[in-house]
C-alpha cells in the first residue's frame, strides 16, 4: 500500500507539529525511519510486493506502531487494534487506516525471522544509548527444560553391548511388526543355540524384554551413547535425547533435562539463552 505520508517520512514532522505528542513516539518514530532501519523494512515490504489481494501496509508503519504499544505495556494485539482506533497519535501514524489485530498478528509472526531479529537487536542498541537498558548490568537465570522423552526410556552400557550383539547376529529390526517378529523368532532360536549357557540366554532374555530399544535406528546412534556415557561416567542415558542431563527438577523429581540460562537486562529484557548439559548454573 503506497502512502505518501511514509514515501516521504513526513510522517515525523505531523507528530512534530503535535505539542503534546509523547517523546517516546517521536523517538520510535525517528528510529524507524532511519537508514539502517529503511533498509530492514525495505526487505520485509518486497515480501508483500504481489498485485493481487488487498494492498499490504508499510511495514515501518507497523514497527512504530507496536514498539509504541511496548512502552506503554500494551502487547496484546488485540489491545493494539484498539489503540490505533482511539489513540490520536497513532491514528496519525496510521494515516486513519486503523489495522487489525491480524495485521499486527502476521507482522510479528510471519514476516522474515531474520530480519525482525535484526531490527530487535537495533531497537536494543537504541534502549541502550536512551538510557533505559544497562548492557553493563547483566542477569543470568535458570531454570530446567525437560526433553520430551519418557525418562524410563534409557539405555544403559550392557544394552549398548547387547546392541552390537544384535547387529552380530543380524537380528536388528526396523520397528516394522513384520520385522520385529522376526527377531523375535531369531532370538527363541539363539536360546535354543544356547541353551546350556546360563550367561548368554539371560542377556537374550533381558533382549525380549525391551525389544524395541534392538532396531537400527537406535544402533546408528551407538558411538553417541557409548561417548558420553564414558565421558561423563554414568549409568544410563535418555535413548532420545542422550545429550540430556540427569537431573533434579524445580518439581523436585529426577527426569532427563537441559539447563535453560537465560541473560537479561536489569529490565528484564531476554538478550540469549543457552542449553547446557550441566545441572547447576
Amino acid at each position: 500500500m503506497e502512502l505518501k505520508e511514509y514515501n516521504d517520512c513526513s510522517i515525523l514532522n505531523k507528530l512534530k507539529q503535535e505539542e503534546d505528542c509523547p517523546k517516546m513516539l517521536l523517538t520510535i518514530t525517528n528510529f524507524a525511519f532511519s537508514k539502517m532501519v529503511q533498509n530492514l523494512m525495505h526487505q520485509l515490504d518486497s515480501e508483500f510486493e504481489s498485485k493481487r489481494g488487498r494492498p499490504a501496509y508499510p511495514r515501518t508503519l507497523f514497527l512504530i506502531v507496536v514498539l509504541y504499544c511496548f512502552s506503554i505495556d500494551i502487547a496484546n494485539y488485540t489491545k493494539m487494534e484498539e489503540e490505533c482506533k482511539k489513540n490520536k497519535f497513532l491514528l496519525i501514524v496510521t494515516c486513519g487506516l486503523k489495522p487489525s489485530r491480524n495485521s499486527f498478528t502476521n507482522f510479528l509472526n510471519k514476516s522474515d525471522a531474520k530480519v525482525i531479529k535484526k531490527v530487535f537487536i537495533a531497537t536494543l542498541v537504541l534502549l541502550n544509548d536512551l538510557h533505559f537498558l544497562d548492557f553493563v548490568k547483566l542477569f543470568v537465570d535458570g531454570t530446567d527444560a525437560i526433553v520430551r522423552a519418557s525418562r524410563n526410556n534409557k539405555i544403559t552400557p550392557k544394552e549398548v553391548e547387547r546392541l552390537k550383539l544384535m547387529n552380530e547376529w543380524n537380528l536388528l529390526h526396523n520397528n516394522t511388526p513384520k520385522s520385529i517378529n522376526h527377531t523375535i523368532e531369531g532370538l527363541e532360536e539363539k536360546l535354543e543355540f544356547y541353551k546350556n549357557d546360563e550367561e548368554m540366554c539371560k542377556t537374550i532374555n533381558s533382549i525380549l524384554k525391551r525389544i524395541n530399544l534392538y532396531n537400527t535406528n537406535i544402533f546408528s546412534k551407538l558411538d553417541i551413547y557409548s561417548t558420553i556415557l564414558n565421558e561423563r561416567n554414568i549409568g544410563s542415558v535418555s535413548v532420545s535425547f542422550p545429550e540430556a542431563c540427569w537431573m533434579k527438577t524445580k518439581k523436585g523429581i529426577y527426569d532427563f533435562a537441559f539447563n535453560l540460562q537465560e541473560i537479561m537486562t536489569e529490565n528484564h529484557i531476554i538478550l540469549t539463552g543457552m542449553l547446557l548439559t550441566q545441572s547447576n548454573d
